[in-house]
This record gives C-alpha cells, sequence and structure tokens, in this order.
C-alpha cells in the first residue's frame, strides 16, 4: 500500500491497505486513514485514524491526540 501511496496512485494504495487492515487489524488503521485522507474521504479516514490511535497511541504518523475539529478540517490538515 505504501508503494502505491508513494506513487501516488491512491485508489491502489486504498485497496491494498483495506487488505492490510482486513487481515491485520487495527494496527495498520493509521496508514488506511491517512491514505483514506489523501482521497478526500474524510469521515472515512477519521474514522481509521482513531482506530490507529487506540492500538497505538504514540504512532508518530498521526498527531491527532487532541484533534477536536471536523472530518473536513482533518483532510486539510494532512494533505
Amino acid at each position: 500500500a505504501l508503494l502505491h501511496a508513494e506513487q501516488g496512485k491512491w485508489a491502489d494504495a486504498e485497496r491494498f491497505a483495506r487488505a492490510a487492515a482486513a487481515v491485520g487489524g487495527d494496527r495498520y488503521a493509521s496508514g488506511l486513514g491517512q491514505i483514506l485522507a489523501n482521497e478526500a474521504k474524510c469521515g472515512e479516514a477519521e474514522e481509521w485514524l482513531i482506530r490507529g490511535l487506540t492500538v497505538d497511541p504514540s504512532d508518530g504518523t498521526v498527531t491527532l491526540v487532541s484533534y477536536t475539529g471536523t472530518a473536513e478540517n482533518l483532510c486539510d490538515m494532512l494533505a
């Protein structure tokens, strides 16, 4: 998923990230959340990012521990 994301192939990245989350659970949630945010799927991105932080509150890729804004603002912040 990350390789596709780095190449800007967001649909492919999303597909692989969803597969990883389906098999590996919420430890892949923050990656999926960030990919969804890049695709402007803000509401769903927020859900996955929160799930990722629940599993690993010290996740360096997500800094939303005290985030209280809207899903749309979340996408702006991550873009």
